[in-house]
């Protein structure tokens, strides 16, 4: 990140693919290019495009609906055979559930599906209808996309429909279909019990432990995670977990099915499931209630008749005022791959995210915020696999970058660095402050000024995330960036005018701060890049010289201090593409920063990101996000240059919130943005953005 003297910083947007634009700048010119050729982004033509415009490659066969007439609270199961040309990985298949009106009801995600070639293959989704589900017809409507929902690859605008009637009738209990049945998709097609038929004897043998909840209060069209630790005594196959949310009066808003699921015995399991809240949900407080069932709901084995709770409320919080922008934007389609296209033009579709949907991932129950310092304790954040610990315990950190110290930048004062941290633990509930700990602020080796940092976090109970390096000029008394053989040589060198070398000064500075739980971890460099002086790239060489520079350097930190985990920096270009991220970051490094998020705010995932999160995950080693940005006077579309208003910082909030979602359910351990400010400009957050109500749900 390059940032300038002051509060407002200003973003350096690393080339990609060699390209030394900005991605900001290419968009611009493909948008003008397109509107300059006459190509029309109007409402009505990037509606049509569900039906004319998929890609092709791909076939939706014949679609089957269980039934043609249920009752609200019954269950409907859907199915549709599928087919490539060729393999096909990482897609995405979506039933909409849409109303006479156009509106869209609902949506159910499969994601990541993989294709083989001309091997047709059944997709499945099971629609539990909300026991208040207007009587009316639906329709279904199926469509597969690439990635991160683009592009649209086959579409399906009338999959099949059904009528939901006026009233309920009995449940039939008597002859419920066969889980185990020889025909595919082997999905539980018997009725689950209503709440008010359960009696709370459970046959035993099942526990249900700790159920976890993403959020206590939300908005209408928001996202609540659900997850709860199951074990079993015995070994069980073919058993049903069902989330029962029900009203203050005891009235079922609808279930949530796992089914079949299989536990080991003494073996705790994390049940997962995701509560997409209606738009039109009333505003009240709500209880989940968990059971566990076997085949065909019978027996009861397990119950927790308050596994939480979620307040919905009466309209949506400053955050969540303009939702994510529906595809019928201005925004060409060629350029809109982030946000999966709406059905209804008038409601944007807050839930179609490039968040996978498939919610039973390895992600572990959400511990919302670190635990607070302590020096009493003397806890240091550590990990376990791809998750980061704390005495124990799985933890997630979300927080801010704050101002850097160093040459030429700003030196707050104690007053500003006690209201920025105040801020960042109170309104946004983070836990962690990412900043310069260059040698150009250190006060000639006296590390006054890192001090003042560390008092005010220890005060306010976040911890520091120090880089220690800038790979660009900002705050460092260089007036070039570091090439090639900075990163093979240089690094082990004094040089910039400063007394040590870097390989010294890290040391001296991880000895300092050996002992002090405020730190959460050392960051070797701000965005390493070891491209040649004259700009070009030897991959292969910047690579192993990367590879290097972060094992002798993580070495050399943990020699002076053995607490605290170290991670190289997110590498900006040369020495980090494709396969290379993985190699460099493959080494004694601890946990990676997998990417810095700029210049794509309509992309809740972008495809750099994943792979990055994969390619960490894949080496046992937790990862975050060490910056993202998105400028506050943000429109619709993604691009800036308009006004600051409330309307656009709740815009950027909500492009914040698709994000964080979009990185949790990856498995991110982490989220950073970009950055507190005193004010809501550029890319700061200040006092009372609605970004500081995002934060605080995580």
């Amino acid at each position: 990140m390059h940032i300038n003297t002051a509060y407002s910083h200003v973003r350096h947007l690393r080339p990609l693919h060699r390209s030394v634009w900005p991605a900001r700048h290419r968009r611009a010119v493909a948008i003008a290019l397109l509107l300059a050729l006459g190509l029309s982004t109007t409402h009505s033509a990037l509606a049509d495009r569900h039906v004319r415009a998929a890609s092709g490659g791909v076939t939706i066969g014949t679609a089957t609906v269980s039934a043609g007439t249920v009752a609200p609270g019954s269950i409907v199961d859907l199915s549709s055979s599928i087919r490539t040309d060729a393999n096909l990985q990482g897609a995405i298949v979506d039933y909409y559930i849409v109303d006479s009106s156009g509106h869209t009801v609902t949506q159910l995600v499969d994601s990541p599906v993989s294709f083989s070639a001309n091997t047709p293959q059944t997709i499945s989704q099971r629609w539990i209808v909300p026991s208040g589900q207007a009587a009316a017809p639906y329709t279904f409507k199926i469509g597969v996309f690439g990635q991160n929902w683009s592009p649209l690859m086959a579409w399906n605008d009338r999959a099949g429909s059904v009528t939901i009637m006026a009233s309920s009738p009995s449940i039939n209990t008597a002859t419920p279909p066969s889980i185990n049945t020889a025909t595919p998709p082997s999905i539980n097609t018997a009725t689950p019990p209503s709440i008010n038929t359960i009696i709370p004897s459970p046959s035993g043998g099942v526990t249900i432990g700790t159920a976890t909840v993403s959020a206590g209060t939300v908005a209408p069209g928001s996202i609540v995670d659900l997850s709860s630790s199951i074990r079993t005594d015995a070994n069980l196959q073919g058993a049903i977990v069902d989330y029962y949310i029900v009203d203050s009066s005891g009235h079922t808003v609808t279930q949530l099915v796992d089914s079949p699921v299989s536990f080991s015995a003494n073996t705790p399991q994390t049940i997962s499931q995701r509560w997409i809240v209606p738009s039109g949900q009333a505003a009240a407080p709500y209880t989940f209630k968990i059971g566990v069932f076997g085949q065909n709901w019978s027996p009861l084995m397990a119950w927790n008749d308050r596994a939480g709770s979620v307040t919905i409320m009466a309209s949506s919080p400053s955050i969540n005022t303009a939702t994510p922008p529906s595809i019928n934007t201005a925004t060409p389609p060629s350029i809109n791959t982030a946000t999966p296209p709406s059905i209804n033009t008038a409601t944007p579709p807050s839930i179609n995210t490039a968040t996978p949907p498939s919610i039973n991932t390895a992600t572990p129950p959400s511990i919302n915020t670190v635990p607070q310092t302590g020096n009493a304790n003397g806890s240091y954040i550590s990990h376990t696999g791809t998750q980061l610990t704390l005495n124990g315990a799985t933890v997630r950190v979300t927080g801010y970058n704050y101002t850097w110290l160093g040459t030429n930048c700003s030196n707050p004062s104690d007053a500003q660095i006690a209201a920025a941290f105040s801020a960042i633990q109170h309104a946004s509930k983070g836990t962690v402050v990412r900043t310069a700990f260059y040698q150009s602020g250190s006060n000639s080796l006296a590390f006054t000024d890192f001090d003042r940092y560390v008092a005010a976090a220890k005060h306010y109970g976040v911890r520091i995330v120090p880089m220690l390096v800038n790979e660009w000029t900002d705050c460092e008394p260089s007036s070039r960036m570091k090439y090639l053989p900075w990163y093979q040589t240089g690094y082990a060198q004094a040089n910039d005018g400063y007394p040590l070398s870097f390989h010294d000064y890290a040391v001296r500075l991880a000895a300092h701060y050996a002992n002090e739980p405020a730190i959460a971890w050392w960051q070797v460099a701000n965005e390493p890049d070891a491209r040649n002086a004259d700009h070009s790239c030897s991959e292969s060489l910047a690579a192993s010289a990367l590879r290097t520079f972060a094992d002798t350097m993580t070495s050399a930190i943990k020699s002076a201090d053995p607490h605290h985990m170290v991670d190289l920096g997110a590498i900006s270009w040369c020495g980090g593409q494709g396969n290379d991220y993985q190699v460099v970051n493959a080494g004694k490094a601890d946990l990676c920063d997998a990417y810095h998020d700029y210049g794509s705010p309509t992309t809740p995932m972008p495809s750099d990101l994943q792979n990055h999160l994969n390619a960490c995950h894949s080496d046992n080693k937790p990862a975050f996000v060490g910056e993202a940005g998105i400028c506050a006077d943000v429109t619709a579309t993604g691009s800036c240059g308009g006004t600051i208003n409330a309307a656009s910082l709740t815009q950027r909030a909500s492009f914040f919130k698709a994000k964080m979602d979009a990185a949790v359910t990856h498995g991110a351990a982490g989220y950073i943005i970009w950055e507190q400010g005193t004010s809501s400009a550029g890319w700061g957050v200040g006092p009372g953005d609605p970004i500081e109500g995002v934060m605080a749900a995580y």
